[in-house]
């Protein structure tokens, strides 16, 4: 299994994956639209992901989570 971290902001998002024995397989800057779904398909494994989201004065998540 792949666990990735998404840390999510308004304009870009950074990704960092690591397989289950904790080793970072890869790390990406990635627009926050649908280009994030898209390249994490590419692993074709299951995955855990998490998310992080600022509480910011823009709060970008209600853009795209609501």
């Amino acid at each position: 299994m792949l666990y990735t971290g998404v840390d999510y902001h308004r304009s870009f998002s950074y990704l960092t994956m690591i397989n289950d024995k904790g080793e970072i397989i890869g790390q990406k800057k990635l627009p926050s639209n649908g280009e994030i779904v898209d390249f994490l398909k590419e692993f074709g494994e299951e995955m855990e992901v998490a998310i992080e989201i600022g509480g910011g004065p823009h709060r970008p998540h209600r853009d795209y989570l609501s």
